[in-house]
C-alpha cells in the first residue's frame, strides 16, 4: 500500500513540475511577443515621427473627416484610373508626362480650395462656402469620369443608352449654360430684324 503511495506523489510530482514548466513557457512566449511589438514599434522613428507630423498637419488643416472627403478622393481616382484606361486602349491617344504634371496641379488646386473651404467653415456667416467648394469638385470629377467612361464605352462599341443620354442632356445643358443661348437659338428660331422675316412683312418703324 505503501508504494502505492509512493508512486502516487512521485505522478503528482511530475504532473506538477510539468505543469510549472507549460506555464513557464507560455509566460516566456507573451512576453516574447510583448518584446517583439515593441521592436516593430520603435523601427524606422525618424518615417513615423515624420507621418504622425504629416498627419497631424492634415487634421489642423482639414479638419476632421468629412464623408465629401472620401467622395471627391474616391472620384479623383476614379478619373486618374478611367482617363489611364483610355488613353492604354486608344491607338491614338498616349501616355504624356504633361498630363500626369496637370493632374498634379489639379490635385493641388483641389487641395488649396478644401482649405480654403475649412476655413469658411469655422466662420458661422461663411460655413455655407464649404459644401458649396466641395460640391462644385464633386461636379467637376464626376462630369470627367462620365466622359472617360463614354470615350471608353464608344471606344469598346458597348451600348449603354443611359449613358448616352447622361451625357447628351449634359453637354447640351452646359453648352446653352457657357454660351448663353436661349430655347430660340437652340430651335434656329431667327431674331425679329428684317433680314430673317419673310418677303413682305418687313419691319415697318421709319428711321
Amino acid at each position: 500500500m505503501s508504494e502505492v503511495n509512493d508512486n502516487n506523489q512521485i505522478l503528482n510530482r511530475c504532473l506538477s513540475s510539468l505543469q510549472q514548466k507549460v506555464r513557464g513557457d507560455d509566460e516566456l512566449k507573451e512576453w516574447d511577443v510583448f518584446v517583439h511589438f515593441i521592436g516593430r514599434l520603435t523601427d524606422y522613428p525618424a518615417m513615423k515621427i515624420v507621418a504622425g507630423f504629416i498627419i497631424w498637419l492634415v487634421s489642423a488643416m482639414y479638419g476632421d473627416y468629412r464623408a465629401a472627403y472620401g467622395a471627391v478622393i474616391a472620384l479623383v481616382i476614379a478619373d486618374w484610373v478611367t482617363g489611364l484606361w483610355f488613353a492604354w486602349a486608344d491607338p491614338s491617344s498616349k501616355i504624356q508626362s504633361s498630363r500626369l504634371k496637370s493632374g498634379a496641379v489639379k490635385l493641388l488646386i483641389y487641395g488649396i480650395l478644401l482649405l480654403l473651404g475649412h476655413l469658411c467653415s469655422l466662420v458661422e456667416l461663411a460655413a455655407f462656402a464649404q459644401a458649396l467648394i466641395e460640391g462644385y469638385i464633386f461636379m467637376t470629377e464626376g462630369i470627367s469620369v462620365l466622359e472617360n467612361l463614354d470615350k471608353i464605352f464608344k471606344l469598346y462599341k458597348w451600348d449603354f443608352p443611359i449613358l448616352t443620354k447622361v451625357m447628351a442632356a449634359l453637354h447640351g445643358k452646359l453648352k446653352e449654360i457657357e454660351g448663353g443661348n436661349t430655347k430660340d437659338d437652340q430651335k434656329g428660331i431667327c431674331k425679329q430684324d428684317d433680314n430673317c422675316r419673310p418677303d413682305g412683312t418687313e419691319s415697318r418703324s421709319t428711321d
